[in-house]
């Protein structure tokens, strides 16, 4: 399941939300000459033997109010994933326009993408996106961090958010020891624990007035 969250609107974001029309993401070649042409109408195994190509996101379209809790729901491999990742640019999309606070995410520069991703849209990642060489705390701060909010204040900025998910008493906890420890605890505990530090790491950008989203 992926979760996309709109900021509550303040007078900086008040209006601001995600729209999203006739989205494709085509793998495959000439998957450019796949949307709004016959072969887009195909089924998934017709459209892989005729073109070699696969619609992975497939003509999507939705809009995100502020404050709205959007939640994509699919089968493992329906392409929930690389659609949020089609929003932030991870993966470029193959057609279609993307807006986030009516800016044109698909037209944006690499450097003004780099700024958006800073402080605008954030991406929650599973457990490959946590860094073992860091305590908990710091990965929960990394995304202000990279925002380049001083030591202290993302620091505590992080602390609210670990004590706000009942992770008090690990924060000094390197993540390679943290995860030495879940892994002699049952299964559901420990993808609680590491879910609930994915998570804070985006919520101090919701905090400030942003726009996480969550693969």
């Amino acid at each position: 399941m992926t979760v996309t969250e709109a900021v509550e609107p303040t007078s900086e974001t008040a209006g601001a939300s995600l729209r999203v029309d006739g989205l494709w993401k085509v793998f495959g070649p000439k998957a450019d000459q796949i949307p709004g042409s016959p072969e887009g109408e195909l089924g998934r195994d017709e459209l892989r033997e005729r073109t070699g190509c696969v619609a992975a996101v497939k003509d999507v379209s939705f809009e995100v109010d502020p404050g709205e809790v959007f939640v994509v729901m699919g089968l493992s491999g329906s392409g929930k994933s690389t659609l949020v990742r089609c929003l932030t640019r991870l993966i470029e999309p193959t057609a279609g326009d993307v807006h986030v606070a009516e800016e044109d995410v698909r037209n944006a520069s690499e450097a003004r993408l780099r700024e958006l991703r800073r402080h605008t849209f954030a991406m929650v990642f599973q457990n490959f996106g946590l860094l073992p060489h860091r305590r908990v705390i710091e990965n929960v701060a990394y995304g202000l961090e990279i925002r380049g909010v001083g030591r202290s204040e993302r620091l505590d900025r992080a602390q609210e958010m670990v004590e706000l998910v009942g992770l008090t008493g690990r924060d000094a906890v390197e993540r390679r020891h943290h995860l030495r420890r879940v892994r002699e605890t049952p299964e559901a505990d420990r993808e609680a624990d590491q879910e609930r530090e994915r998570d804070r790491r985006a919520t101090p950008l919701q905090r400030a007035g942003r726009c996480p989203a969550r693969c």
